[in-house]
């Protein structure tokens, strides 16, 4: 009975590290090299207020100190793992001046102090603008459809990644892991990475965070290298 118990418990864990491996979805074909890769950072605001609101003050600290500690995870990702161009920061409720190029007071340092001596404006379209949430649906040849829904489709990955957008937000390709909880299985994937800087799993409110700067960075120096390549054969 206790052979069968740890058999069961080394599958369920051997299928718990699979569904966590990195899953690219659309080669960067159309996307020009990006100058600087804008991170956006959750402020979670709306869900505090509906947490002030409804009263419930015994979770609000909690959430606010996990919604922290996946921002931390987020920065040390890119901080230590994206080497390809600069990063810099910004909280999502200044989403729209960033859209707009409006980057004086909005732009943050991985130490969250503001960017100084900006010259971003003019090159505003070379700038690529990335978070960590749930992609757009989108076909193989790169189309994205919003009136497609976050669950149930066809193509559609389960579970949240990396999104990156051109300098409108509009999406070019996701990167993720296919989610734990597709198996009921994220305590697990907790468990093994509970020491891992770059990753965070709440186990009470739905906050989380995989690394995926490094498979970015991977992605888009390998585009690069086949570039040099094919403009070397001709």
């Amino acid at each position: 009975m206790m052979s069968k118990f740890y058999s069961t418990t080394l599958l369920l864990y051997f299928i718990c590290t699979l569904t966590l491996q990195k899953v690219v979805a659309q080669n960067i074909k159309s996307f020009d090299f990006p100058k600087v890769v804008l991170v956006q950072l959750s402020s979670e605001q709306n869900r505090i207020n509906a947490l002030i609101k409804t009263k419930r003050y015994n979770d609000l600290e909690r959430f606010k100190q996990e919604a922290e500690a996946v921002r931390n995870a987020t920065i040390a990702d890119f901080r230590d793992n994206f080497k390809f161009c600069q990063v810099y920061f910004y909280i999502d409720t200044n989403v729209q001046k960033v859209k707009d190029c409006q980057f004086e007071g909005v732009l943050l340092y991985s130490d969250l102090s503001p960017v100084t001596n900006l010259s971003l404006a003019d090159s505003c379209e070379l700038n690529a603008i990335v978070y960590y949430g749930y992609p757009q649906w989108q076909t193989k040849k790169g189309k994205w459809d919003t009136t497609k829904s976050n669950f149930g489709e066809a193509g559609k990955p389960y579970g949240r990644g990396l999104v990156i957008n051109d300098h409108q937000l509009r999406q070019i390709y996701y990167i993720y892991w296919l989610d734990g909880d597709f198996f009921n299985l994220k305590f697990l994937v907790r468990k093994k990475n509970r020491k891992n800087k770059y990753m965070y799993f709440s186990r009470k409110f739905e906050l989380e965070y995989t690394p995926q700067a490094a498979e970015l960075d991977r992605s888009l120096v390998e585009r690069e290298r086949r570039l040099r390549r094919k403009y070397n054969r001709q």
